[in-house]
């Protein structure tokens, strides 16, 4: 699935057919994002015939499968102080209601009924504990709140809609657009970084990750390798969590200039490195290892998001850094169950002779009619590849 931001616009007709053909579904917001609108007739007249005339022309597309209101608007009026700068309050929402609770609702069931409208994403913001119970979430107390990674592993939804970490574009991209150093000093590289504490929170997660950095291509490579990390371990935890989580969008898919930021493919096309950590971590059967729930031990799971069981020869090896097994385990004809997430295995690592965190890794095979499914694993809390 993708989602058209409310920040953005409604895309032409060859994006939503290349939807249809590819299998791809799409997640309309009406664009509106971030702030309060105004709710006089002029307005809303306006925008009744915007409206109209791309819910029309959209409608059709098998590949639309859901239209929202708007995004953060009603978090914002909840979350973020707008009450408090807002005069007439009950204007305000009257406004609001008139907007995405009447309006649009009723445009989309006129025109096309047989698709699901919300007024907002998300109902609760990532600080309430309804936003973990009760309908999307937008969760940013990794990034916004400078959370570990691992915190993804317990913050998780019903649906997930958004959530992500920055990097910087690739090499070719940076080099074109960008001066060294690649470093907060040098204005003609910062001003690119349009988030007020980007710096600083990759930053954070880089010396958890690796000490240190330098401000050239190795800042490039740090930034981007921690950006699919963050990915990696959401995606996992939500699927991992299935049915309880049965949806998992990150943000975001492309950047619409050169900056350090949110998306894994860059302004020049260029796919970062968590493109790649990300499709594969999206594949219809994953093998996953939670390593963070617990401090002495290692879950394995399966996740298959396809409607079909599967018999799967399994095996677990624990290696040090020298290719000496400290420990294997395999499982003959597992059966991997329709539209399941469940755990295979669960591995102790108190018991493992000579075990070693630093060192030991975790490598995990799966063979499932002769493809082989595989994932590694360093058993460092902090560290995973």
């Amino acid at each position: 699935m993708l989602r058209i931001w409310g920040g953005s616009r409604y895309c032409d007709d060859k994006f939503y057919e290349s939807c249809d053909n590819n299998g791809i579904l799409v997640w309309q917001d009406f664009p509106f994002a971030c702030a309060l609108y105004p709710g006089d007739s002029n307005f809303l007249d306006n925008v009744k015939k915007e409206a109209e005339q791309n819910v029309k022309r959209i409608a059709g597309h098998p590949s639309l499968a859901l239209l929202c209101g708007n995004n953060e608007i009603w978090e914002g009026w909840n979350n973020w102080g707008w009450k408090q700068e807002v005069k007439d309050t009950i204007k305000a929402i009257e406004n609001y209601n008139k907007l995405f609770k009447e309006l649009l609702p009723s445009i989309v069931n006129k025109y096309t009924p047989t698709i699901n409208y919300i007024h907002t994403s998300p109902l609760h913001g990532w600080g309430e504990k309804e936003s973990l119970t009760h309908g999307d979430c937008h969760y940013w107390g990794v990034w916004w709140a400078d959370s570990t990674f691992e915190t993804y592993t317990r913050k998780v939804p019903r649906f997930m809609s958004e959530y992500g970490f920055q990097s910087t574009p690739n090499l070719e991209t940076t080099q074109e657009y960008m001066s060294l150093p690649y470093s907060k000093e040098n204005k003609e590289f910062a001003i690119h970084q349009k988030h007020p504490r980007g710096f600083e929170l990759i930053d954070n997660r880089i010396k958890e990750y690796f000490d240190s950095y330098t401000p050239d291509k190795d800042y490039i490579y740090k930034s981007q390798a921690i950006q699919q990390e963050a990915c990696k371990i959401a995606i996992e935890a939500h699927r991992r969590a299935k049915p309880y989580c049965m949806g998992t969008l990150f943000w975001q898919l492309n950047e619409e200039y050169p900056a350090i930021g949110w998306g894994i493919i860059d302004y020049k096309y260029g796919y970062k490195s968590a493109y790649y950590i990300i499709k594969k971590a999206y594949e219809p059967i994953i093998l996953s290892i939670d390593n963070f729930s617990n401090k002495d031990t290692a879950y394995i799971y399966y996740c298959n998001d396809i409607d079909s069981n599967y018999n799967m020869d399994f095996k677990a090896t624990i290696y040090d850094n020298n290719g000496i097994m400290r420990y294997s385990k395999g499982i003959k004809e597992l059966v991997i169950k329709s539209n399941k997430s469940e755990k295979i295995l669960s591995i102790c690592l108190s018991n493992i002779k000579d075990f070693n965190p630093k060192t030991d890794y975790l490598y995990v095979e799966g063979i499932i009619n002769n493809k082989i499914l595989t994932t590694i694993h360093s058993l460092l809390n902090l560290k995973t590849t």
